[in-house]
């Protein structure tokens, strides 16, 4: 049995499994009401898309830490809007908190919660996702969900509609061994190193659908409604040889309800 927390609620229940991104599909925010586009300053009122974020409540939301430095103030999100730059609900944040332990080159515990200046009001194309518990398991082969404004290929364009990629979990042995192999070639030394705080995910031997460049941050989906993983680093973007990789959701379940509370 899968458990999860639904985080506007502080409460837990128990689900059943039902069933651009490189090689996705344009999707509409009301199939993904939890979704949000986070934004960066770059001077002034000018804002440019940073990575993606997760609704957990009405006025918090689960992203990458690596995303997040200096002022909050300079950090905005936009939310129930299908679109990159246009309609939808766009909120400044007040602050954010970083897991304890993230940092890079190892991109480990590569978690955060933002915090928004106002709540949003939750309605049909914003709403909250769920997260996991912590014995939530993963199986191999899983079909999980990449979802994101982010490129459609390496160095490629960026979408203005959101976009989905169905994908799955990859075997851990196998893509940490993969990554070992990566990190032992030249100029690789300081290589990230896959964790047991981290999920692959991906077509593994086929490649063609995976997130990229500016995804980072955004959830990894089962079931579409439940936020398994926050997408963190991969090398190249839709690798046959090489999966995504995001930070486990339920390895941090307890530390965002802490943090939620807290906030």
């Amino acid at each position: 049995m899968r458990c999860f927390i639904l985080l506007a609620l502080v409460g837990a229940a128990c689900a059943s499994a039902p069933a651009r991104v490189v090689g996705g599909s344009a999707v509409d925010i009301g199939d993904f009401p939890f979704m949000a586009s986070l934004q960066i300053r770059l001077f002034n009122e000018v804002f440019m898309a940073r990575g993606g974020a997760t609704l957990l409540t009405e006025n918090t939301l689960l992203t990458a830490a690596h995303l997040l430095s200096g002022p909050a103030e300079n950090f905005r999100v936009r939310v129930g809007s299908s679109r990159a730059n246009a309609g939808g609900d766009v909120v400044a944040a007040a602050s954010y908190t970083l897991h304890p332990e993230a940092g890079s080159p190892r991109l480990d515990n590569d978690v955060a919660v933002l915090k928004l200046a106002r709540f949003v009001t939750f309605g049909p194309n914003v709403s909250p996702a769920a997260i996991p518990g912590s014995e939530y398991p993963l199986a191999d082969g899983l079909d999980v969900a990449v979802l994101g404004w982010g490129s459609l290929g390496y160095n490629g364009e960026y979408p203005e509609q959101l976009q989905l990629g169905r994908v799955r979990v990859v075997n851990q042995a196998l893509c940490r061994q993969r990554y070992l192999e990566l990190k032992q070639q030249p100029n690789n030394a300081n290589y990230p190193e896959v964790s047991d705080n981290m999920v692959c995910h991906g077509l593994v031997d086929e490649g063609g659908v995976e997130a990229c460049q500016g995804d980072a941050g955004g959830p990894l989906v089962y079931a579409d409604y439940v936020v398994v993983g926050v997408k963190s680093w991969s090398e190249g973007c839709a690798s046959a040889v090489y999966p995504g990789v995001s930070a486990r959701v339920s390895k941090y379940s307890q530390w965002i309800l802490d943090t939620n509370n807290s906030q």
